[in-house]
């Protein structure tokens, strides 16, 4: 009897262990498609139809009121066991794509002033060369003591894994998502817990040095940058390189030095072309600064009257970041998506990533 009653208890707890789920490192595309299909319900609200069946043991936990300029996230629980952090993409509201244009930058860390009652202090990477998207930056800002608060939860029901997940302007807020939850303070969230993250169809949130920390924080294969190479969207925001967006030790910033070995004539020359290519590209900048950061901040401060412009770095030298997994256009997608150049996000679609993940990764 007392050997029926232990065999019993070790087959439960067998069965027990083998229902958690667990996260490991590496590219799962069946972990991507179940999290892209999440992430799709964010569509129901606005067109059902789109949505993206469930497959598998997933129960929505929590849906956050709409904040900031059109933001909002859910929080998921697959198999009560893993945690999933959905950030929505943009919508068809002009605050929505406001935050996409509102494309100066700021720095590694400070403080966003919402208003004078919400203060967002921030940190999203060691490097001080490191500036972010400052319009997404402002989505997080909204969104982020209330994402930390139910992780927060989920923890004390014993959930220490999560997948963070985001498509377009989803995809760019969960990288700096990613690093936020990596440099908070040590009373915060617990140091134990375990992401991961997809960034789907996301823009270039950040710059070269954003990109190196990202890149590092989440090696081994724990942060994901999934691209249809139809895709459009991820090849922005559009980006301008000067001499102060290398690192210290280039030639472009010791070009005296650098060109002490060669004659008198090279050397004018070389340096009246640096001249005039140098002071394009700081015009392009002072430009993007005043049209896509000074303008749109009024726009946004119409709505948003308490908010406070911040200072702009002196770059826009966006870099694509986070672990590539290319998927390249097949026959037979190329025959389901046929381009008739009448749709714009025909390749950029929740149901083309989904089928092309299928195509590029078959079971």
């Amino acid at each position: 009897m007392k050997r029926i009653c232990f065999s019993g208890l070790l087959l439960f707890l067998i069965l027990s262990v083998k229902s958690q789920s667990k996260l490991s490192a590496g590219f799962d595309a069946d972990e991507y498609m179940e999290a892209l299909r999440i992430s799709s319900q964010h569509l129901d609200s606005l067109h059902p139809t789109y949505t993206l069946p469930i497959v598998g043991n997933y129960q929505k936990d929590y849906r956050s009121p709409v904040v900031g300029l059109k933001n909002r996230f859910d929080v998921w629980v697959k198999d009560n066991s893993i945690g999933i952090i959905s950030i929505r993409a943009t919508i068809a509201e002009s605050e929505s794509w406001i935050e996409n244009f509102y494309m100066g930058m700021i720095g590694n860390e400070g403080t966003i002033v919402i208003s004078d009652k919400q203060v967002f202090k921030y940190k999203i990477a060691a490097d001080t060369n490191a500036y972010v998207h400052l319009g997404w930056m402002l989505g997080l800002a909204h969104m982020a003591p209330d994402i930390v608060a139910r992780i927060n939860l989920l923890y004390n029901k014993g959930i220490k894994q999560f997948i963070i997940i985001g498509h377009s302007q989803g995809g760019a807020i969960a990288f700096l998502l990613r690093s936020y939850l990596q440099y908070l303070d040590n009373n915060t969230i617990p140091k134990d817990i375990v992401f991961k993250t997809y960034c789907s169809a996301p823009p270039k949130p950040g710059n070269l040095f954003y990109s190196y920390d990202y890149d590092y924080i989440t090696r081994g294969g724990w942060g994901y940058r999934v691209v249809n190479k139809l895709d459009w969207v991820p090849e922005t925001p559009f980006t301008v390189q000067t001499s102060g967006d290398v690192n210290s030790v280039s030639p472009m910033r010791n070009r005296e030095e650098s060109m002490n070995h060669l004659g008198f004539a090279s050397k004018v020359y070389l340096n009246s072309v640096y001249k005039k290519i140098n002071r394009a590209t700081k015009k392009s900048l002072k430009l993007y600064n005043k049209y896509l950061g000074h303008t749109l901040y009024k726009l946004i401060k119409k709505n948003h009257p308490e908010y406070k412009e911040p200072a702009y770095k002196p770059s826009v030298n966006y870099s694509i970041t986070g672990t590539p997994i290319i998927l390249v256009p097949t026959e037979a997608y190329k025959q389901k998506f046929a381009d008739n150049g009448q749709n714009a996000f025909l390749h950029h679609s929740y149901r083309s990533y989904l089928f092309l993940t299928q195509e590029n990764f078959p079971k």
